[in-house]
């Protein structure tokens, strides 16, 4: 008797939340959403009721509930106000933690019940809240995607990087006469450009190639860009926050992979994101309806539960990316991702580089591969030596230095000798 009036409280509870999101959001659809949602949890109380009070009731789908099944259907005529997203995205994490609540719930009371007719009730109402869980994982999704298509058609999403240096000291071995030449060598230390002067811009919805040979600097001016480096000169902005007084805010927006990065084997790909969500400081509910989308998009389910040393090269490249998106980032710097892979492991990792331009993104991406970033890439940064000699589009640069191909491009302007920039 208690656990029913403890489960009509809580179907009660919901419907009033459902109600209150409806008002707020008059005028949208996700009014109409809320609406049918309230309208269900008011059914459920009604079904609880009817138990209570020995009353035979039918234990079917609602129509509301499959009314709004139907409605996403139609989800891309969606027409919200991109101003309303964050306090949206806010209720909806909520009803989802509220869902979660009372899955669990349900489940404890189906438990403890001892009447089968009220077990009945309750594993009917579980698969109700799961279906309703469901729903607002959708909501959430297809809320992001508004955000990132916004993006696109704003250009909000910007970084500048201008006059950028970095400063690095080494050994020098200084001259000696021969009559120290057993000794000892003392050594100096001199101070050198691993990047020098860089300046370029990249927006939303482009990849950015930055290529050039070992030793260029692509390492160092990438790790500049993720926070990893402080610049000995210049200025960098992601969305005007400066890389001096908002790293933190920065670093949340990026997704940062490199080639060698080293996964932990013991653990599973779902408890790696589950550790990295909590590292973003991402709630419970966020990183599991997360991990869910991240498998479903990368194609993981398979592995998902498997520990990282027993996953195939190409399986474990996938971890490494979904590592990268767990916290849904703005950015991603991808330095030499594909190198040392074989060619299926190789295209996974471009087709995810295309998926991402795709939704609004910005993708840096470091390679020596010219071949590779030809095809790839929006725009073309050259580095040599810690400068960039050259920038543009691929048909750009081979236009201004008569070439047939990237790599011969690249060639062109350094053996040309020339120490000043080539734009295109």
């Amino acid at each position: 008797m208690k656990i029913l009036v403890a489960a009509i409280e809580m179907e009660t509870d919901l419907e009033k939340y459902y109600l209150k999101q409806a008002k707020i959001n008059k005028g949208n659809e996700l009014e109409q959403i809320f609406t049918m949602l309230a309208n269900d949890e008011k059914e459920h109380a009604s079904i609880l009721r009817s138990k209570l009070e020995e009353i035979d009731y039918s234990l079917e789908d609602s129509k509301s509930l499959q009314e709004t099944k139907d409605l996403f259907k139609n989800m891309e005529d969606f027409n919200l106000d991109i101003k309303e997203l964050p306090s949206q995205l806010d209720s909806l994490r909520f009803a989802l933690d509220m869902e979660k609540k009372s899955i669990d719930a349900y489940k404890k009371m189906q438990t403890e019940s001892d009447n089968e007719d009220a077990k009945e009730v309750f594993e009917f109402l579980i698969r109700q809240e799961k279906k309703h869980f469901e729903i607002i994982e959708e909501l959430i999704f297809h809320q992001r995607s508004v955000y990132y298509k916004y993006i696109i058609r704003r250009g909000d999403l910007m970084i500048i990087v201008e006059g950028v240096g970095k400063i690095f000291e080494r050994a020098r071995q200084e001259e000696v006469s021969k009559k120290r030449r057993k000794k000892k060598i003392k050594a100096k230390k001199e101070e050198f450009y691993a990047v020098n002067d860089v300046s370029f811009e990249a927006r939303g919805g482009e990849i950015v190639g930055i290529i050039g040979p070992n030793g260029a600097g692509k390492t160092t001016l990438l790790r500049m860009l993720g926070g990893i480096l402080t610049p000995s000169e210049g200025s960098i902005k992601v969305n005007n926050y400066d890389h001096i007084n908002n790293t933190k805010e920065i670093k949340k927006r990026i997704g940062f992979l490199s080639g060698n990065t080293k996964l932990y084997g013991r653990i599973t790909p779902r408890e790696l994101l589950y550790i990295f969500g909590q590292l973003y400081e991402m709630n419970k509910e966020d990183i599991e309806v997360r991990t869910k989308e991240i498998f479903t998009i990368l194609g993981m389910e398979g592995f998902a539960d498997n520990r990282i040393e027993n996953l195939s090269t190409g399986q474990t490249q996938r971890t490494s990316i979904a590592r990268c998106l767990i916290h849904s980032p703005d950015i991603y710097i991808f330095d030499e991702p594909t190198l040392g892979l074989d060619v299926m492991s190789s295209q996974d990792i471009i087709e995810f580089m295309k998926s991402e331009r795709e939704k609004g993104k910005i993708v840096l991406y470091s390679t020596h591969y010219m071949e590779e970033a030809e095809t790839l890439c929006d725009n073309i940064l050259m580095i040599h030596e810690g400068k960039v000699i050259g920038s543009g589009t691929s048909e750009e640069l081979k236009t201004i230095t008569n070439t047939d191909n990237l790599r011969e491009a690249f060639l062109s302007i350094v053996q040309g000798g020339s120490n000043e920039k080539t734009n295109c």
